[in-house]
């Protein structure tokens, strides 16, 4: 049988969102999935937004012993080393040796200044449409913000395809809650380098572990794309806690019988568990 590669996202499909009010308490899974793959030698990556430092201030994560950590959207590599992580300077590399000729190459200064008319933007009750530049949430290879009109979303992102139609970046969408307020729904917008994604955590996994079963879990808009619908050895897990936008891509894209949909009370790591031994244990 082909061996497993566990990548799963950790924001509320590993363990619960970081920004809750309530104390994060784990799944009974979480604890359950740890015991299963050291007890298979499976390895596992993990995949997030954030950046490394909220990683590894994490106890929930820094529990974990991972094979590599893909940070900011798939625009960072690290990989275990001395006790800790280190950057993969190869992956960078790769991320950056991509550029489709016609285009300008990715540069976040000039993508800053582009959107900035749309960034300053208010709406009609004089409240800002959009906060950018917190915290790590800007590098040299992403640059996001938070669109606090969800309902004008569609309007908004074809304002910035139109001012970035001749840069070479990717534009990426998730639907969630503010951090500065739990109550309000907003969306995360992102404008990434063409090659960052999940998808390059996959990519790097593959050049890893050939012809290895690579299984995904996640649960939100920027985990789309993250398998390969036409790749036989991708599979794809989506916690009972996913967002419609993200669900519905896996309905729509993935083949059944690459896919494990977990009911809607099986959330976070009590779904990615029960999805890992479904695949583990057909192919074995």
């Amino acid at each position: 049988m082909s061996h497993p590669v566990l990548i799963t996202d950790f924001d509320s499909t590993l363990v619960p969102w970081c920004f809750q009010s309530k104390p994060r308490e784990p799944r009974v899974g979480y604890y359950q999935l740890i015991d299963y793959v050291q007890t298979h030698q499976i390895p596992w990556y993990g995949t997030t937004g954030r950046s490394i430092e909220w990683v590894l201030s994490d106890p929930l994560l820094t529990n974990i012993r991972f094979d590599g950590i893909s940070c900011k959207v798939g625009t960072e590599l690290w990989l275990p080393q001395d006790g800790g992580y280190k950057p993969c300077q190869k992956f960078v590399a790769w991320l950056k040796s991509h550029h489709r000729p016609g285009l300008h190459p990715y540069n976040v200064d000039h993508i800053k200044q582009v959107v900035e008319s749309i960034v300053n933007e208010l709406d009609e009750n004089g409240q800002p449409i959009f906060v950018g530049d917190s915290g790590n949430y800007c590098t040299d290879l992403l640059h996001g913000w938070e669109f606090h009109r969800p309902d004008k979303l569609p309007e908004y992102l074809e304002k910035l395809s139109k001012k970035l139609d001749l840069i070479d970046c990717r534009i990426s969408c998730s639907l969630g809650t503010s951090h500065y307020d739990l109550k309000k729904p907003i969306a995360i917008i992102d404008i990434l380098h063409p090659r960052a994604s999940k998808a390059s955590t996959l990519h790097y996994c593959e050049t890893q572990h050939p012809d290895a079963l690579l299984i995904f879990a996640g649960d939100s808009g920027n985990d789309i794309g993250a398998v390969d619908p036409n790749n036989p050895n991708h599979r794809i897990i989506v916690v009972g806690n996913a967002h419609d936008d993200f669900r519905q891509w896996v309905l729509d894209t993935i083949p059944k019988q690459a896919r494990f949909i977990a009911p809607t009370n099986m959330e976070e790591a009590d779904a990615v568990i029960a999805g890992l031994k479904h695949f583990h244990e057909i192919k074995r």
